[in-house]
């Protein structure tokens, strides 16, 4: 091929990519080589700005104006008013291949789905929604994940995700609602491998609450030493106690202890407290200084 007609291949590449047209003038003293290659690195830049994964990205950590998001997702031909929800699916194994490849094949057949190598232990699903069950959507979307991963990747993964939202001026937004929902869930509800923004309930209010009033609060419950004050064979207990709905026989059960030594302990505890734990309105107390001291020993 000659050089005249790679230029001019070059040219309609870059249109495609830019939208700009050029046209080739004849001229013996161009230096048709040094052209086409800055032609090719004028599309390759163009491309890297404007590729649509590149887009997304971008959306998730910088707030641009609606009127610029508009136009590029038209210019990229991406829906701006869809319903999205942002997820984020953290690994413990850094740049886990099979992982991605295993979630790229389980949505990224759907053009209007967006997968994001964030960090090496978090990826990105941006997912589109189209259901009116939506919501249901969300929490089967995010279980899927986990179980397709587990089976197919043999990777256990923990996920957050966002609500829904309804235009890609709102990513920002969401990407820090799933940020927020798995940092939480990984605190304070260990249990679990996905979480939602909309339903951390309790863990949410003490997530927010100022280092002071949390501290105040500790020792009113606990006394001046709150966060050593309680043993590691009582928070088990506790914890436990709490799984199993407050039921002394299930709890014992668990613990592979009898039933009298589970009540020492439980004593143990309200006469360091002045708190029944199992009484619900006491419960709910030790509940919340727990949590409390789990949010201040992971700071």
């Amino acid at each position: 091929m000659s050089q005249e007609n790679k230029l001019n291949q070059a040219l309609k590449e870059l249109y495609n990519v830019t939208g700009l047209q050029f046209s080739l003038l004849s001229n013996p003293e161009l230096d048709t080589k040094q052209a086409l290659e800055q032609i090719k690195h004028l599309t390759h830049a163009y491309r890297e700005k404007y590729n649509k994964s590149g887009f997304i990205q971008e959306l998730l950590i910088e707030e641009l104006s609606s009127s610029d998001i508009f136009y590029r997702a038209q210019k990229l031909h991406i829906e701006f008013h869809a319903k999205r929800a942002v997820y984020i699916i953290e690994t413990k194994n850094a740049k886990d291949s099979t992982l991605l490849e295993t979630l790229k094949n389980l949505f990224t057949n759907l053009t209007d789905d967006f997968i994001i190598e964030f960090s090496p232990n978090n990826i990105i699903l941006v997912k589109t929604f189209y259901s009116k069950k939506s919501k249901v959507e969300l929490e089967q979307t995010a279980n899927t994940i986990v179980d397709m991963l587990n089976t197919e990747a043999m990777s256990k993964v923990r996920v957050g995700y966002s609500s829904i939202i309804e235009d890609l001026s709102q990513l920002i937004i969401a990407y820090k609602e799933a940020r927020l929902a798995l940092d939480i869930g990984n605190l304070f509800y260990t249990n679990k491998a996905t979480h939602c923004h909309s339903s951390l309930g309790l863990g949410r209010i003490i997530y927010h609450l100022p280092e002071s009033l949390s501290t105040t609060f500790l020792k009113e419950i606990l006394g001046t030493d709150p966060l050593n004050s309680i043993d590691e064979e009582t928070l088990t207990t506790i914890n436990i106690f709490f799984d199993n709905g407050l039921n002394i026989a299930e709890t014992a059960r668990k613990l592979y202890i009898h039933r009298n030594t589970l009540i020492y302990r439980i004593e143990k505890l309200q006469k360091l407290t002045g708190l029944d734990i199992r009484s619900f309105d006491d419960a709910v107390l030790i509940k919340i200084a727990l949590m409390i001291i789990r949010h201040l020993k992971s700071r």
